[in-house]
């Protein structure tokens, strides 16, 4: 298991960063791990994990990006069968992306995802349904 904070200890300094993306394809390591402490860039606002094999739970760390606009979680970014969003997380989210991630259920209210424009789901063969008043 790795934090973010050991691959990248000072990522958060670094104010004028608006795209990241992140590819944690060592499967041997295991899964990368947000701790209490990681710290995204403040004016992130387009992200991609790929491989990470996050816990779902993990996503209020992103939820709470205060610029993000895109997200793309591809090829087991985030692992387990529920995503349980909550209240004033993605204000600002305009596109999401899911592509080869093994969720079952995803459970959202009409209020979460404010400004979502554009949902891509791909290879998501396992998720029941999408939401119902989604963005």
């Amino acid at each position: 298991c790795s934090s973010l904070s050991q691959w990248f200890p000072k990522m958060h300094s670094l104010v004028h960063l608006e795209t990241l993306s992140v590819s944690h394809r060592g499967f041997s390591l295991g899964p990368l791990r947000f701790h209490s402490g990681d710290k995204f860039p403040p004016n992130l606002r387009k992200l991609t994990l790929l491989g990470s094999r996050l816990p779902w739970t993990e996503m209020s760390t992103l939820g709470r990006l205060p610029n993000l606009e895109v997200l793309k979680l591809l090829y087991a970014a985030f692992e387990g069968p529920r995503w349980d969003t909550s209240d004033g997380e993605f204000v600002k989210l305009k596109i999401l992306k899911f592509e080869l991630l093994d969720i079952v259920e995803w459970n959202a209210s009409s209020n979460h995802f404010p400004n979502l424009q554009r949902l891509k789901l791909d290879k998501c063969i396992s998720l029941k349904e999408i939401p119902y008043g989604l963005g």
